[in-house]
């Protein structure tokens, strides 16, 4: 790995840095009835959001199967629906057709917004010291850096950091601004590597519409089991019940020859799990990822061929 590489990533983790996350989607929705409206298709709490108000959700099919993993954003005028890949055409469509009577307009805002990514030890210091406001975890507020109004999120997209929100035509002088103010202009690929040490997931990549939301052990984050009903919410609430799903998503350690995405973990000549997700990380010395395993495979140092669950 190339040394810019390893300045990258030790910008990301124990200084600061920023990154461009260009396969990022955006989904607006507005009317007076727009938090009522989706709390009725997604896993969390979000009638009860309050304007600021952050979380993360699945919005599920009927069957309960993951059709997309977001953050939602309340704020006065709309509820801004944000996650990784090519998420909104599919959202809107499957939105759209439950909507009857309900005040709510649903728009592919993807196009018209772009987003950044700051995180490392020392960015919440970096960042007042420009004299930008900055929310606490799960709360987003309107800023500004430089001359430019933004909105800044405190949440989780590769460990916890601040995501900027800003117009597409004003991204430059949002990246101008913050690389003058000793941030570390990085790489998608310095922050995937950090992405993985943090076993944080992303939709596309470690997630798709075949997995149910407890297989990513993210309840605490991103499922209320106290709202009333939703779409998908009975096979949700029918895992709780049972206490478990056939396979979790862990973090991995490689101890032997590289490995690649889609390797099948193999345990006495049998299949109990997959490879979604691989790194070479600096902090492990060694190849790491993410990947589903066989609920009783799932606990820290357990050995599936050269293939070890991290803690």
């Amino acid at each position: 790995m190339s040394d810019d590489l390893r300045q990258q990533y030790t910008s990301l983790t124990s200084e600061a840095g920023f990154v461009v996350l260009r396969d990022r989607c955006f989904v607006r929705l507005t009317g007076r009835d727009r938090q009522a409206f989706f709390h009725n298709f997604c896993t969390h709490e979000i009638k009860g959001l309050l304007p600021d108000q952050a979380c993360e959700a699945f919005v599920l099919n009927s069957r309960g199967k993951i059709l997309g993993y977001v953050h939602a954003f309340a704020t006065a005028e709309e509820l801004l629906l944000t996650g990784h890949g090519d998420q909104a055409g599919t959202l809107i469509a499957h939105l759209d057709q439950y909507l009857i009577r309900e005040d709510v307009e649903l728009a592919d805002a993807t196009q018209e917004l772009a987003a950044v990514f700051i995180c490392g030890e020392q960015a919440r210091d970096r960042l007042a010291e420009t004299g930008v406001t900055l929310p606490r975890e799960n709360y987003l507020c309107e800023t500004q850096i430089g001359d430019t109004l933004v909105r800044i999120a405190h949440i989780e997209l590769a460990g916890l950091g601040y995501l900027v929100v800003c117009r597409q035509s004003e991204l430059e002088h949002v990246l101008s601004t913050l690389a003058n103010s000793d941030l570390v202009a990085c790489s998608m690929d310095a922050l995937n590597i950090v992405r993985v040490e943090q076993k944080t997931p992303w939709f596309g990549i470690d997630v798709d519409d075949s997995n149910l939301p407890q297989e990513l052990q993210r309840d605490e984050k991103a499922i209320s089991f106290n709202k009333g009903c939703y779409l998908g919410q009975e096979t949700v609430a029918r895992i709780d019940a049972r206490g478990r799903v056939n396979q979790l998503l862990v973090g991995l350690k490689v101890s032997g020859p590289a490995l690649a995405v889609g390797t099948e973990l193999i345990h006495e000549d049998k299949s109990v799990g997959r490879i979604t997700s691989l790194v070479e990380s600096f902090r492990e010395g060694c190849q790491i990822g993410l990947g589903y395993v066989k609920r009783s495979f799932k606990e820290p140092g357990t050995e599936i061929g050269s293939a070890i669950v991290r803690g």
